[in-house]
């Protein structure tokens, strides 16, 4: 009900404040799909999703947009959260290059939390993201919709725990990448960036990742 109702209000209907914050779901294999999510306050105002390409290709597409909208409106970029875990760490080590390290922040999903009702980094941004819901405005989108309704939790020591994206897949779903890319949203303050690393680092990483290392 809080995602159909946030898909029934347009962006006219809620205002949007403050900077704004991406979020980056990088495409890992197969069908799966980067996904890049632009969040005001409580209004998604963009996302856009391609196939898969090569690390530096999803960068630089990112890079286009998020520099595009931040020049149309003038907005100040809060933050680009990059799901890091496999080829992921490329396209951050190379947005923070453009960007900077305080704005880009590495996100291992798998990260163990401590806050006693979240069992990992992503249970904690994705029930974050359904507090956010009540008031807020989505895309009208059905691929969206069945990302954010369709996967199943559980619960392990108490703590909330999602469904992995190989079970949710074998239930007969696509990986979730706009869910997780709107999730990727809620990152900050969970996580913190990583130091800056030089092009040789980030050439040297993207090999081993293209090589599966």
């Amino acid at each position: 009900d809080a995602v159909t109702q946030a898909m029934q209000r347009g962006p006219a209907d809620v205002p949007a404040v403050g900077g704004f914050r991406c979020g980056l779901a990088v495409a890992r294999f197969g069908d799966d799909k980067s996904v890049l999510t632009i969040r005001r306050g409580r209004v998604v105002v963009r996302q856009e999703a391609w196939g898969k390409t090569d690390i530096m290709s999803t960068a630089g597409r990112a890079r286009q947009i998020i520099t595009a909208y931040k020049a149309s409106k003038g907005l100040h970029l809060e933050q680009i959260a990059v799901d890091t875990i496999g080829v992921g760490a490329g396209a951050a080590d190379a947005l923070r290059e453009w960007f900077g390290e305080d704005v880009v922040v590495d996100v291992n999903a798998a990260e163990r939390m401590d806050d006693g009702a979240n069992y990992n980094l992503r249970a904690a941004m994705w029930s974050q993201m359904r507090d956010w819901l009540p008031g807020a405005s989505l895309p009208n989108d059905p691929e969206l919709r069945t990302d954010l309704t369709g996967l199943r939790y559980s619960y392990r020591g108490g703590l909330l725990l999602l469904e992995s994206k190989d079970d949710a897949k074998n239930r007969g779903l696509k990986s979730p990448d706009r869910g997780d890319s709107l999730a990727l949203t809620f990152a900050k303050p969970h996580t913190a960036a990583k130091p800056k690393k030089t092009i040789g680092q980030v050439d040297r990483e993207m090999i081993d990742a293209d090589l599966g290392l």
